[in-house]
């Protein structure tokens, strides 16, 4: 999976302690410290090639973006930091057990978010158990990557080259997307908005840098495909779930044979439409509230996005530019579907 984490860490909120900002801010500063130029870091002769070969990649992709779909790069992602473990930060989400609805975290600048997020697995782990466990379901993962939407120039992280080669562009894609493109309090627009916009220009990239590639290509295309197919599982399956906590008194055993349930529907009338191993997890992950809330942000209801880049005539300017027209709304979601009926 693809899992992005999104990051303000420039300043503290009311429902934030003032560890929690000495925390963000200490660590913030010193990955921030750290940075080298990617010029530097690829004559640097003990950095593994196939890092450089990813840093060599991510110019191109920064050339592509700019050049041929006209987004700013806002100086992002021209230096290199080695942050010497698998995940740049741990993310926490959290929800009720018996309802599907996301706890909200309030920042600054980027509002209301379902998650909080700290650069110590054992400091998300702590903030997870302040939540009653008969109140509340909690969710902890590591983040590769993040965004601090062009208030500072953001690195290229050791954590994202480890990443196969499609994948690594996919990311830097969604991350850039970020800081062109951002609805305070919108989460769930932002993401969703970031992770069908950069899959679309990643497939553009290759086709672009790399034309003769049928191998990238056609992978690229088996995973997307694959993602229409777990999106579509989330929005009907989801909304379904959602109902159903709405309209029954439940117990936690009610619950389990529930999410069983989800799991049957999974296996038997989406599993085999799969292409690729990208979501063949499913049906073995230990799910609750918080965990599937998490797969919803990102990616439920992508296909209101391809609806409009279909009536666009499939040209990512054109639907960047569009959602961009509706950067100011309170309801970008339902503001979407008016684009698209339009």
């Amino acid at each position: 999976m693809k899992w992005i984490l999104l990051i303000t860490l420039s300043l503290a909120s009311s429902g934030c302690s003032i560890g929690y900002y000495l925390h963000s801010s200490t660590n913030h500063l010193k990955l921030m410290s750290k940075r080298k130029n990617v010029s530097q870091v690829l004559k640097d002769e003990t950095v593994p090639q196939e890092t450089k070969d990813k840093l060599v990649l991510s110019l191109k992709v920064k050339t592509f973006l700019s050049e041929e779909l006209n987004l700013k790069n806002n100086k992002n992602y021209g230096t290199y930091v080695n942050i010497k473990r698998p995940y740049v930060t741990y993310i926490v989400r959290a929800a009720p057990w018996d309802k599907l609805e996301n706890y909200y975290w309030k920042f600054p600048i980027i509002g209301k978010t379902p998650y909080k997020g700290y650069y110590k697995k054992e400091f998300a782990e702590k903030e997870s158990k302040k939540f009653d466990p008969n109140k509340y379901d909690t969710y902890v993962r590591g983040a590769s990557a993040y965004s601090t939407l062009g208030w500072f120039k953001d690195p290229i992280l050791s954590s994202m080259t480890r990443m196969n080669k499609h994948d690594f562009v996919d990311v830097l894609i969604h991350e850039i997307i970020h800081a062109n493109l951002y609805i305070k309090n919108n989460t769930d627009f932002n993401e969703r908005a970031a992770v069908f916009l950069a899959a679309i220009a990643t497939k553009d990239f290759f086709k672009w840098s790399e034309p003769n590639n049928t191998e990238i290509l056609n992978l690229i295309d088996n995973e997307a495909s694959d993602l229409e197919v777990f999106s579509e599982f989330l929005s009907i399956e989801l909304t379904a779930l959602e109902e159903w906590y709405k309209k029954n008194e439940i117990t936690k055993k009610d619950k389990e044979a529930k999410l069983k349930d989800l799991k049957t529907i999974y296996k038997t009338k989406y599993l085999p439409r799969l292409k690729t191993p990208s979501y063949r997890f499913f049906p073995e992950a230990n799910l609750n509230n918080a965990k599937l809330l998490s797969y919803k942000t990102y990616l439920s209801d992508l296909s209101d996005f391809k609806s409009l880049h279909l009536k666009l005539g499939s040209q990512f300017d054109l639907t960047f530019k569009a959602l961009k027209e509706i950067e100011d709304s309170k309801s970008p979601l339902q503001d979407l579907k008016k684009l698209i009926a339009n």
